[in-house]
Order: C-alpha cells, then structure tokens, then sequence
C-alpha cells in the first residue's frame, strides 16, 4: 500500500468533517464548504468576532499564540451546522442569510476535532474540553438534530476527571454511546451509556493505560493507542467480553485521532508534546488493517517554535465518512503542514509490501 498526497491546501487550516455531501473547513472566522476533492471552497457563514483575541490574532505566529483558530464545525444529518469557537456554540449558515445564532456557553474554546457524537434521532452530544486546574464539574451537552433545543445530558461531579476527550457512537451497538477522558493517575477513563446518559458506566482503573481520544470499534473488541505525555504509549485492544485491556505494541508518542475508513481501513495520528511519553519530534499518520498491527504511512517534524505558547505539533482527522484513497489530515506546529490541511490517500496493499512503500 503506497500513500500518495496531494500539495497543502493554503485556503484552509482545518477540515473538519467530509462526506458524500461535501467538505466543511474553516479559515480563522470564516466557515467554508466545498463540493468535493478538487473543487472551489465557498464561505458558508462567519463566526462572529470575539474581542479582545480576534482584534490582536494578525499574522499566523499571533494566532497560533492566541489560539484564535481552534473552533468546531459539524453538519447534522438534518441539513444545519453546529459550530463552536471561543466558548460559544452557534447554528450557523442560517436561513435567509440571518448571521450566526448563539445557542449557549460551554466551559472551554472549543472540542476535540472528531469529538461530537450523533445518536440514532440524530441529537448531537459533546463534552467540555478545557484545563480545569480546580477539578469542578464537566457536563456532556445534548442538542437536537434541529439546533433549537439543548440541555446537559450528563455531568460528572467535581473530582471525578479532568476533561472530556471525545464522544463516540458505538457501530455495532445502536443506542450506546462512548466517551473517553482524562489527563492524570484516577482520571482517565471509558465511559459508556445505552440509555442516553441516563445511567453510565464506567470501564479501566484511571490510569495512563485508559487514557484515550479516540476509539476503534470492532466487533468482539475496541482498540486504542494511549494519549499520554507522562509514559510509554501503548497499543492497547479492550476485550468485549470481560472488558479487560491488554497490551500488543508500543507507539512512540501520544495518538489523538482514530477513525475507520469507509473500507476498513484503520487511521490514526500521533502528536509531538512536552513528556517523557515523547519520543520523537515526528507528529505522524499510522495506517492498520486489524487494529493493533500499525505502520506509518506519512510523518512531519515538529517546527522549532517552543511548545509552551505556540501549540503542539498536531494531526487531526476529519469526522464523517471517507475512504482510505482520498482523506484530509490538518496541522498545527509541523514543518509543512502548519495551519494548513492536505488530502492523502492509500492505494492497494499487495502481499509483501509495507504501508510506507514510496514515501
């Protein structure tokens, strides 16, 4: 399997989310939409500006600094937009033009990129992604597929983690949903619901080990690759049937994103950061066939500016549904690949050949 990638795309710096419907994107404020591969972005909407960082974020160094770019945007499957950005969640690209309509305040800028999850009725859950050094309270929101009616699905008391990761629909079991926390010792668990947050469940013992953001979902398993600056990354595969987690390889930093291509291939990103879990300057995409046999397939070096106030160095993947010939991967802190997103894509394996062959 060979990987072929096109140039970095400069009129976007993040993809978020691509399927048969389109490409959605953002540049700084501006949400933008494309067709297809190939085709000319549209800008969709604005979000609003949110003073004082957005009058001072002039020039890619400054918003880096101030992280004015980080924000959320999601299409529904009933046709609206959910976006977030500096603490705010919006439905955008309203009807008759009307600008961006303000839903409600999350604690954090924003979530993880592949972190919003949607339930069977559509109805879209996240959960709150910031430092919270005081340990208070984290809740995991719920809104209708329509953007007009919100609630907090779930909160889990002061004490018990430090953040949300992500939220995860479950393939293979319709009504249960996942969701991955952490970041320290008795923090980091997966937690799971079939009930619609009603009750949850919560899976691992708090350590590095169930320390995750994203999750591959098989059918008698789940597989991970740990997220944690502390210790050695792990390739980890939990057993469905008794829960229990076992080691299979180790990775040589902190992965963020996983995804399952539409033909089943498996995805999933590394991450350069501060922590003896590092062990590289490489940020890198991984490809797999089973879940826990990975190779990399596409690798970029963490730029020179320091970690503390200009970001990691950063992959993440789109949401929604693609094939494992043609998917975005978008960057932050890397050499060729900051603040900007690049379409990649994987041709056949043939027996023998390695996943990296022709990089």
């Amino acid at each position: 399997m060979k990987l072929h990638a096109e140039s970095p795309d400069r009129d976007v710096v993040i993809v978020h989310h691509a399927n048969e419907n389109g490409i959605w994107a953002s540049n700084g404020r501006s949400v933008l939409h494309a067709d297809g591969p190939g085709k000319s972005w549209k800008t969709l909407d604005t979000f609003p500006i949110a003073p004082p960082r957005d009058y001072a974020s002039v020039g890619r160094l400054a918003r880096r600094l101030l992280r004015a770019e980080k924000c959320n945007v999601y299409p529904t499957r009933e046709g609206r937009l959910l976006g977030i950005r500096k603490g705010t969640v919006y439905s955008l690209a309203e009807p008759d033009g009307a600008p961006p309509r303000a839903l409600f305040q999350i604690n954090g800028a924003c979530v993880m990129p592949r972190a919003i999850a949607e339930d069977r009725e559509g109805n879209l859950y996240f959960g709150e992604y910031f430092g919270n050094p005081d340990r208070g309270p984290v809740r995991i929101w719920r809104v209708d597929p329509n953007l007009e009616t919100f609630s907090v699905a779930f909160e889990f008391p002061p004490g018990t983690t430090r953040h949300i990761h992500a939220v995860h629909t479950e393939p293979f079991m319709p009504n249960r949903i996942w969701v991955t926390m952490g970041d320290f010792q008795d923090e980091c668990y997966l937690a799971y619901t079939d009930d619609g947050f009603s009750t949850v469940e919560f899976l691992g013992d708090g350590s590095q080990l169930w320390r995750m953001v994203g999750v591959i979902f098989q059918e008698d398993r789940l597989c991970w690759l740990t997220d944690t600056h502390f210790e050695q990354n792990h390739i980890v595969a939990m057993d469905r049937s008794n829960s229990r987690a076992t080691i299979h390889g180790e990775v040589d930093a902190s992965a963020w994103y996983m995804a399952e291509t539409t033909d089943g291939l498996y995805l999933a990103t590394t991450t350069v950061e501060l922590g003896d879990g590092i062990k590289t300057n490489q940020a890198r995409v991984l490809a797999s066939e089973d879940g826990v046999e990975w190779e990399p397939v596409i690798e970029f070096r963490k730029d020179p500016l320091p970690m503390t106030g200009f970001g990691f160095g950063s992959i993440s993947l789109t949401s929604g549904d693609f094939s494992s010939d043609s998917f975005w991967i978008s960057g932050e802190g890397l050499w060729g690949l900051d603040g900007r997103a690049q379409i990649c894509g994987l041709g056949k394996k043939s027996p023998g050949d390695s996943l990296i062959d022709g990089l």
